[in-house]
């Protein structure tokens, strides 16, 4: 996954969020970090997988309600 990409999906986990949508801005990050590993695994990365997952549990840090059944 390229830098560019991790800040787009960022900013629709943030657009999600300020919107007051927090089911979809849980899923988009659920889905974000699942994406971040699979890239890292697969060594599909354009940084250091640092640098990528440094920027992935940055989203930890946007407010809004993570509900889990």
């Amino acid at each position: 996954m390229k830098i560019a990409t991790a800040r787009q999906r960022i900013g629709a986990i943030r657009r999600a969020a300020k919107s007051g949508d927090d089911e979809t801005a849980h899923r988009l990050e659920d889905a974000f970090r699942a994406d971040v590993l699979t890239a890292i695994a697969n060594l599909e990365t354009d940084s250091q997988p640092s640098e990528l997952a440094a920027l992935t549990m940055s989203t930890s840090q946007i407010a809004f309600q993570r509900w889990c059944a």
